[in-house]
């Protein structure tokens, strides 16, 4: 059997993986989305709550990101169909 490369997790991972804790024990269904060649552009997470609806989150650094050029191209026509987009940075309340 070959080496077996282990996946490297940046800081918004760690984010992520802790807002996926914290949401949850708030009631929400946290969908962990995999983008790939095929499919550019789509947002970390999808979130649902009974009584909130549906949301769409992208997890970013809190104080150095930017978007990739699938997501300035794809979340503007979202937008225009009214799918919000919510860019989080932190596992808080606040964020």
């Amino acid at each position: 059997m070959g080496n077996i490369i282990k996946a490297k997790h940046g800081p918004e991972w760690h984010i992520q993986k802790d807002l996926v804790v914290f949401l949850k024990t708030r009631g929400w269904i946290a969908e962990v989305m995999h983008g790939n060649a095929f499919q550019r552009g789509i947002p970390d997470l999808y979130l649902f709550r009974e009584d909130i609806g549906s949301r769409w989150v992208d997890v970013k650094q809190p104080k150095k990101y930017s978007f990739t050029k699938a997501q300035r191209i794809k979340w503007p026509t979202w937008d225009k169909a009214g799918i919000g987009i919510w860019i989080l940075t932190a596992a808080t309340q606040f964020e």
